[in-house]
């Protein structure tokens, strides 16, 4: 964000753990900037002083109407696009929380409204921005230690313990709906290994629900990808 110079007011859409905490980021990079949240609930109060917060607005109307210059869509992904899409036809810049969407089918939509009115696009994810990975895909890159023939990556969260003082039943990673699962929720790692290794060219999957945990959508995913 900070590439967009100092910006005059600044949208968090979406207000649950992700959506404060990108609050906290944005007063502490931009302390003068106006913070303006959308949400769906009109039952909630979200105008907590710590955050800075200075309105809240309850549709995406009202929220480019605030005209601001930088939005951070932080809402369930399976809602993503129905905020994200006309931000960008409104020319405001955006950094989405991953996953884009729950489903490609309006990704394609959101690609072109960027680029006919010049907003700028960012998927949050931040593991490209780790200076240990940064190094790794650098000594990938330039052949230092040698030619890559296997890699194997592993993530794994315990849904119960992962957001203390939440029903984890009622979070989004436990609902379909809201496009939860393990293969969304923890996809940092399909990023990075695309990211390091390239275009992948193959994929065989396999998704299966093993715990005991109240949820509807699947907790394990095997992937084996081929890269081109």
């Amino acid at each position: 964000m900070s590439g967009f110079g100092k910006p005059g007011c600044i949208l968090i859409a979406g207000f649950g753990s992700i959506g404060k905490r990108h609050a906290t980021i944005v007063r502490r990079q931009f302390p003068s900037a106006r913070l303006v949240v959308l949400k769906h609930q009109r039952n909630q109060t979200v105008l907590d002083p710590s955050l800075g917060v200075s309105k809240c607005v309850f549709s995406v109307e009202e929220a480019i109407n605030q005209r601001p210059d930088i939005a951070v869509v932080a809402n369930p992904a399976s809602h993503h696009m129905s905020i994200a899409v006309p931000l960008a036809k409104a020319g405001i810049h955006l950094l989405v929380e991953k996953p884009l969407s729950s489903v490609s089918a309006d990704i394609k939509e959101l690609i072109r409204c960027s680029s006919n009115s010049g907003s700028q696009v960012m998927v949050g994810y931040n593991l490209r921005f780790l200076p240990s990975l940064l190094q790794f895909r650098k000594l990938i890159r330039d052949k230092i230690i040698g030619i890559p023939l296997s890699v194997r990556a592993e993530v794994g969260q315990n849904l119960d313990s992962w957001r203390p003082g939440t029903d984890y039943r009622k979070s989004v990673s436990a609902q379909k709906a809201l496009g939860g699962g393990v293969l969304l929720e923890l996809s940092h790692e399909v990023d990075y290994l695309q990211w390091v290794f390239g275009d992948v060219a193959w994929v065989n999957a396999t998704l299966t629900k093993q715990s005991a945990l109240e949820i509807d959508v699947e907790d394990t995913a095997h992937l084996f990808l081929g890269f081109r």
